[in-house]
């Protein structure tokens, strides 16, 4: 038996026993309200038997003591469990249309970006005609801007969708 085990009373009130595992007093509350705690006839917490019932109804065998199967062993196998759920899911996210790959992202920006920069790079050759031809009116010379502007955009952006959909 340790120094600690040898210290450790047999019952104590709550914050105690937090104290002596080195636990929150709201986790202690919450073990109290699931049940997961033994109290003697007069309120105190039955140490030895409350952290038996924690060991015996927890997922977590790690903070009762002493653990089931030693912490790194669980450890590894609960990261493995954890990293092979998480690569399920991320494939079905992908199959499903909702997860794309870096690689396609970036591809899919670089591609609308260009399509953007070129149709902006060949706006003025495009428009000076069209433009000289307004006779400096204003309005209409703002409209067919806007308008020019707004096919790049809707091009951009259907790339973009395309890209997302077609994968």
């Amino acid at each position: 038996m340790s120094a600690e085990a040898a210290e450790a009373p047999a019952f104590c009130r709550q914050a105690e026993f937090a104290r002596l595992q080195s636990w929150s007093k709201s986790y202690v509350t919450a073990l109290k309200q699931q049940g997961r705690l033994v109290f003697s006839e007069d309120g105190l917490v039955d140490v030895q038997a409350s952290l038996a019932r924690i060991q015996a109804t927890t997922e977590a065998v790690e903070r009762a003591s002493p653990p089931a199967v030693p912490p790194p062993q669980r450890a590894d196998r609960d990261r493995k469990e954890f990293y092979d759920a998480e690569n399920a899911r991320l494939d079905l996210e992908e199959r499903l249309g909702r997860l794309m790959r870096a690689e396609q992202v970036l591809e899919a920006v670089a591609d609308a970006g260009a399509i953007f920069a070129a149709q902006l790079d060949a706006l003025p050759a495009r428009l000076a005609p069209e433009l000289a031809g307004l006779g400096g009116d204003e309005g209409r010379i703002q409209a067919v801007l806007a308008d020019a502007l707004e096919g790049a955009r809707t091009e951009m952006v259907g790339k973009l969708k395309n890209a997302r959909i077609g994968g």
